[in-house]
């Protein structure tokens, strides 16, 4: 792992994968992208004793010049903690982050009134080490697309990719003529 790990994730709309309504401007790109950098605290004998973090979620533009805004029906989380034994010892940590955007209320007038719901970018990171074993986690939500990974001493590594899957059928407000219900809380 080294004495530095960064952790990231990218949500994004993707121009080849996109069957959504067109708009006049181009809905592509990242939609939320979360970092987070691990930095591995030692002793004068180079025993670890800790792990500190920095965590940096940011909700992007896309190419059309539309920046998302957060969901504040839905709750961001971002928690950090090491686990030290009865003796002082450190033995592990855990981080979790969660975090939601959506695209700003123009848009998702525009999406309504053309017969779709507006997407909740979701993501999901857990990061545990216990016992010498790393477990890293992502989640996201149905859409858009995503992907994560890691930069360390040893190089960089996509763990996960995940395409979006159609927008018209995951997102459209109407199935057979009758109105779907919402799959998350709007604002």
């Amino acid at each position: 792992m080294g004495k530095f790990l960064r952790i990231g994730m990218d949500n994004y709309i993707s121009k080849k994968l996109w069957d959504g309504p067109n708009p006049w401007f181009d809905v592509s790109g990242s939609k939320l992208q979360t970092d987070i950098w691990l930095y591995s605290e030692e002793n004068e004998r180079g025993e670890l004793t800790g792990m500190s973090t920095i965590i940096k979620s940011e909700i992007m533009t896309n190419q059309g010049g539309y920046k998302g805004v957060k969901i504040n029906s839905m709750s961001d989380i971002e928690l950090s903690e090491n686990f030290i034994d009865k003796n002082g010892k450190f033995i592990g940590f855990n981080i979790i982050v969660k975090k939601h955007a959506q695209v700003p209320e123009i848009e998702k007038f525009e999406l309504n009134i053309q017969g779709y719901q507006s997407v909740n970018v979701a993501q999901r990171i857990d990061i545990n080490y216990i016992g010498k074993n790393l477990n890293i986690s992502f989640k996201t939500d149905v859409f858009p697309s995503a992907s994560a990974g890691i930069i360390g001493a040893g190089g960089s590594f996509k763990l996960i990719q995940y395409d979006q899957p159609s927008y018209r059928d995951t997102h459209s407000l109407f199935k057979n003529g009758v109105r779907k219900p919402c799959l998350y809380p709007r604002n």
